[in-house]
């Protein structure tokens, strides 16, 4: 009987024993880690892309930290927030993510090409991001609202997180896949004659190109990491698109003397009457 007793005082105490107990801190509303976890995964692409800009491209460094930078620690920021502090948090990293959906729509047009890891990356990434944030941040204020709280992750956060991963490697090997892939050369016979140009850096190398005569060919480079394309408007070349390490050339017939601007189409402002210093953009100066 007494030993009876005892396990019963003891099994009490046990249950009284706030040590025994989840700490505090740990019991947060259901789907906060959703949101947490899609604030990262966008400081994450934004990082992750700069880091690919500035070993391709050093002198860059400076003006890619200075656009994502801010966004990866406003991000992140937001994300310690979230998962330390309460409703307000949560509502202030919704914010956070339908922000950096409108700052970064830009990237949206980059899921439409998957032959560039980089650039299919980037779009997959803070769309992805976005979604965890905005979409988990509301189910977690629901969840709060209601009482929900867990210590761990529950089983649909389970499921969804094993589900994003698995989605995000898959898209990304393919395009990976496609990328190296879809490279293009040019026979050499192809080059005789014809004007090297390289894309890199955002820029056209070189700057100015001459042509003698009315026709010829550019034998042009992509060495970026990301998808450029090649038009000259005012001579109807179309648009010539150059994956990432690719090499194609682009026939010149019937241009009249004069000068004409070659557009990388992607990376300029076509609305313009005149190219800006942001445009990438060439002058193609013809003899």
């Amino acid at each position: 009987m007494r030993d009876a007793r005892s396990q019963r005082a003891d099994t009490a105490t046990a249950i009284r024993d706030p040590s025994a107990e989840p700490a505090r801190g740990s019991r947060r509303p259901a789907y906060t880690r959703l949101q947490v976890l899609g604030l990262l995964l966008i400081a994450g692409t934004g990082l992750a892309v700069t880091a690919a800009i500035i070993m391709t491209e050093p002198r860059l460094a400076g003006e890619v930290l200075v656009f994502f930078g801010p966004v990866a620690a406003v991000t992140l920021l937001a994300a310690w927030l979230a998962w330390r502090y309460g409703a307000w948090a949560r509502a202030v990293a919704v914010i956070v993510g339908a922000a950096a959906a409108v700052l970064l729509s830009w990237t949206a047009t980059a899921l439409s090409h998957p032959q560039s890891v980089v650039d299919f990356g980037l779009g997959l990434g803070v769309a992805t991001g976005v979604v965890l944030t905005v979409g988990g941040g509301i189910a977690a204020l629901v969840a709060g609202r209601r009482g929900r709280v867990a210590t761990e992750r529950t089983s649909v956060e389970r499921r969804l997180t094993r589900g994003v991963a698995v989605a995000l490697g898959v898209a990304l090997a393919a395009s990976a896949v496609l990328t190296l892939a879809g490279r293009s050369t040019v026979d050499p016979a192809e080059t005789a004659g014809a004007i090297p140009v390289e894309m890199a850096g955002f820029e056209f190398r070189p700057a100015e190109i001459h042509l003698d005569g009315p026709d010829g060919r550019l034998v042009v480079r992509n060495a970026d990491v990301f998808l450029h394309d090649l038009s000259i408007p005012a001579l109807d070349t179309g648009i010539v698109q150059i994956t990432p390490g690719s090499t194609v050339v682009v026939e010149l017939t019937g241009a009249a003397a004069g000068t004409y601007v070659v557009y990388c189409t992607l990376h300029s402002d076509l609305s313009a009457d005149q190219p800006g210093d942001e445009d990438m953009t060439a002058l193609l100066v013809v003899r």
